[in-house]
């Protein structure tokens, strides 16, 4: 796969978020650009109270 667009994210600890899937959306386009989108798994620490 080659995507032009991309998404970006930044996280303090390595751990705390994970792409768990990033790919494109296949409609026909006359541009090189196609809309991306990404699905992550974020890990919370709740503590309870």
């Amino acid at each position: 796969m080659r995507f032009q667009d991309r998404v970006l994210y930044w996280t303090k600890q390595p751990n705390w978020i994970e792409c768990t899937a990033y790919n494109c959306i296949q409609k026909p386009s006359q541009s090189d650009h196609r809309p991306v989108y990404a699905i992550f798994r974020i890990n919370t620490n709740r503590k309870s109270h």
